[in-house]
């Protein structure tokens, strides 16, 4: 992107790089001297090179409350943004806030092989769930399927 501010993780397949644009010299300069200037955060979230969908998905459910899912796969503009649920061997479950800080009342179910990005801790899933609505209380509910289950089921 073309932007100085470094915030938050975002993660893809190496296979789905098709082209990377290098900055010129003079703007290479200049975004480094603006980055050194604002400050380069450390890097707390860890990977191993090999990590499939699930493991990452897991991963930043435990480091993040919002996981930003694009799903480019479907459609170039496609993106799904919320609360973790549930991560089966196909397919997760999610319980998605929309642009206006609304919470669904109950969650999603999408497959890996649609998640072409998976974004945390940005800027704008952090405003959602810094001044979005408080997601509804739910309780715990039961594995199905072999699921790793998050509390995601809604509380009557």
């Amino acid at each position: 992107m073309d932007t100085v501010y470094i915030d938050g993780y975002e993660i893809l397949r190496f296979r789905d790089v098709t082209e990377v644009d290098a900055d010129d010299d003079d703007m290479a300069v200049y975004t480094e001297r603006a980055i050194v200037g604002l400050g380069r955060p450390e890097v707390d979230f860890h990977l191993p090179p090999s990590a499939s969908t699930p493991a990452i998905l897991r991963a930043v459910a435990d480091s993040a409350e919002l996981v930003v899912i694009h799903t480019e796969s479907i459609d170039e503009d496609a993106l799904v943004i919320g609360h973790l649920c549930g991560i089966g061997t196909e397919d997760f479950d999610i319980q998605l806030v929309n642009a206006e800080g609304q919470w669904s009342l109950e969650p999603g179910r999408w497959r890996f092989e649609d998640v072409t990005r998976i974004a945390f801790d940005d800027r704008y899933s952090t405003a959602l769930a810094r001044f979005g609505d408080t997601r509804p209380t739910v309780i715990p509910g039961s594995a199905v399927d072999g699921r790793v289950q998050c509390s995601c089921v809604i509380a009557p």
